[in-house]
């Protein structure tokens, strides 16, 4: 058995996000460094869903409320949906990423050049709406799903970074029932065991294809989600449930395993993953963030500082986040601070800001927090980008349109099936991949 090593607390950087089955890639260079494509996206590649409004243009929350929900919004009213279902977008799309990422796993050991392997397979699920087969639906019972580790908290209590995602998700405008609550979470548990089944598929796919003991995995996701958590949907917070996501690597010539409880932040994989491929980290030319996590197997590093921020719809400024240690702060020009001490409240339920015994460590955070950012600054940037961002869907939008779109051509680019002046038996034979045990 090879080495695993996990970190149980790896966070979204909440950041833009070779062979790629990528679900989604916005902006005219639909590659992003990949040599080839081997999926569509599942959502837009243009600014369509760029929000509306920046923050100098947001209205109060209860104002907001009574629009409609903006293009690439999650509304809560979706989560009502929860049901085992024959078939859905989600499940079209991940079974097409599967079947592509482990055709192109057996194409590569069969007509590849001899260089090594890079091939990032992303999957939509889990991701609302909580829909997945009966198969996965069926491995949970609605009186087996646990309660939320902290109860819906009633909407005059709740703090003041929560309470515009009470709107912004229509959460005033469609009640979460019981039964809703535990269809949703057991169609959200459904989901992570479909997409379990289908790394195991891969991994037999390496282990077949002869490259299972030559091939690094890392496991990972973009973002979590509040399923329900304080009576919170989706993300776009910053408490735990939201931008906490695991993190796995294995390593097959490593013997043991390995736990590790550094924070680290999904910024760090890129730095790693050069140093895995490399032996350093010196080939990166560009400015980039993060560090390469190899040097936490031989240290663990508890104390180390992990930096996020959110700069999307749900927020009237740029809210950021550190997490040192066990300590956790958020700060926002908009909103109060809040620090919470994870080591007795894991749950984030005390606000230890204005607690006179804490301020010292609330000024130590607060100042690693301005040190790394300039909120003003980072203000002025988000809504220059807005609208930018804006101008250009306008613009697009007129004349001869131009999608961005990427459908690949992979029955053309990679079928290695019989065609005119080929001899039959030659192709088939050159298309036989014995297995690596060699046995019958």
């Amino acid at each position: 058995m090879g080495e695993t090593f996990r970190t149980p607390s790896t966070y979204a950087a909440l950041t833009p996000p070779l062979w790629s089955s990528c679900r989604e890639i916005t902006g005219p260079d639909q590659h992003h460094g990949y040599e080839d494509r081997l999926t569509t996206e599942i959502y837009p590649a243009d600014f369509s869903w760029v929000p509306p409004k920046t923050y100098d243009e947001l209205e109060d929350d209860e104002i907001v409320a009574k629009g409609k929900v903006p293009f690439g919004v999650s509304s809560v009213e979706t989560i009502a949906d929860a049901q085992p279902l024959a078939r859905s977008q989600q499940m079209d799309y991940d079974e097409e990423v599967a079947r592509r990422a482990t055709q192109h796993i057996f194409d590569w050991r069969r007509y590849g050049d001899g260089r090594p392997l890079f091939m990032t397979v992303s999957f939509t699920q889990p991701h609302d709406p909580y829909v997945i087969s009966r198969e996965y639906w069926d491995l949970y019972t609605n009186e087996e799903i646990d309660e939320p580790l902290t109860p819906k908290i009633p909407l005059d209590q709740v703090d003041a970074h929560s309470r515009p995602l009470h709107y912004h998700y229509s959460v005033d405008k469609f009640e979460v029932t019981d039964e809703i609550y535990r269809r949703a979470r057991r169609g959200y548990y459904g989901m992570i065991s479909y997409v379990d089944r289908k790394v195991g598929e891969l991994r037999q796919a390496l282990q077949d294809a002869g490259i299972a003991d030559n091939t690094i995995i890392l496991f990972t996701s973009d973002h979590g989600d509040m399923i329900g958590e304080r009576g919170l949907w989706f993300k776009k917070n910053l408490f735990d449930p939201a931008i906490r996501v695991p993190l796995i690597v294995y390593q097959p010539h490593k013997k043991g395993g390995a736990r590790i409880s550094a924070p680290v932040s999904l910024v760090d994989i890129l730095p790693t993953l050069v140093e895995i491929a490399t032996g350093s980290t010196e080939a990166i030319f560009t400015d980039h963030e993060g560090t390469s996590l190899l040097s936490l197997l031989e240290a663990d590093s508890v104390e180390r500082a992990v930096f996020v921020e959110h700069i999307d719809g749900g927020t009237k400024a740029p809210r950021v986040m550190v997490r040192k240690g066990m300590r956790k702060i958020i700060v926002s020009e908009a909103y109060p601070t809040q620090f919470y001490d994870l080591s007795i409240d894991p749950n984030e339920i005390v606000n230890l800001a204005e607690d006179p015994d804490r301020q010292k460590e609330v000024s130590e955070m607060t100042e690693i927090v301005y040190k790394r950012w300039n909120l003003g600054e980072l203000r002025e940037k988000v809504i220059k980008s807005v609208r930018t961002r804006q101008f250009l869907y306008r613009a697009m939008q007129k004349g001869k349109t131009r999608t961005w779109e990427h459908y690949p051509d992979t029955m053309r680019d990679h079928t290695k099936f019989v065609r005119t002046g080929e001899r039959f038996p030659d192709v088939e034979r050159r298309g036989y991949l014995p297995y690596a045990d060699g046995d019958y």
